[in-house]
């Protein structure tokens, strides 16, 4: 599953969700506002969008599900079909020397049929589970937060001084 995150958070990819145009934003944007996460227990890979408009979040997240989909099978895929291009040269030059009865035909044959196999099985591997529906609102707010933070500080220090200094004072009678 890592292998699948480190896929999933490829400048490739981001490139081509970014391409979606949902909205306009480059590759880099993307990235930051994004992240995949694979599940511990399962081979499903959990990917999010972050973004300040819950409906643009939902878009990005559903363009970036169905273009891994597709990126996914696409890189699993090209290295078998170099594979069977290398396997289907070397059965061609066999059958042009007149060897193609000769075991060695016969073994690279089958072993086109099996990477035959692999690859339609790969091509069905990665598939979206759930599409994003809604998103949550999650805006922080730091500033805001910040300025309320020091001035509750502030109150909070202003009532202590008082407080000591009228206890210092009643003590000193």
């Amino acid at each position: 599953m890592t292998s699948q995150a480190s896929i999933a958070r490829s400048a490739e990819l981001a490139a081509r969700v970014a391409a979606a145009g949902v909205p306009a934003i480059t590759p880099h944007q993307f990235l930051r506002h994004s992240s995949a996460k694979p599940q511990s227990d399962a081979s499903i890979l959990n990917l999010a969008v972050v973004y300040p408009k819950p409906a643009v979040a939902v878009r990005l997240a559903n363009a970036y599900a169905t273009e891994f989909a597709r990126y996914k099978t696409e890189v699993d895929l090209a290295r078998i079909n170099d594979t069977l291009r290398t396997l289907q040269a070397t059965i061609n030059s066999l059958r042009a020397q007149g060897r193609g009865s000769s075991p060695m035909y016969g073994a690279l044959v089958q072993k086109l049929v099996d990477l035959k196999t692999m690859g339609r099985l790969l091509a069905d591997n990665a598939r979206v589970l759930q599409t994003a529906d809604r998103a949550s609102s999650f805006r922080p707010h730091a500033l805001r937060n910040g300025i309320l933070g020091g001035t509750l500080g502030a109150l909070l220090g202003v009532a202590l001084v008082v407080a000591l200094t009228g206890w210092r004072s009643r003590k000193s009678r």
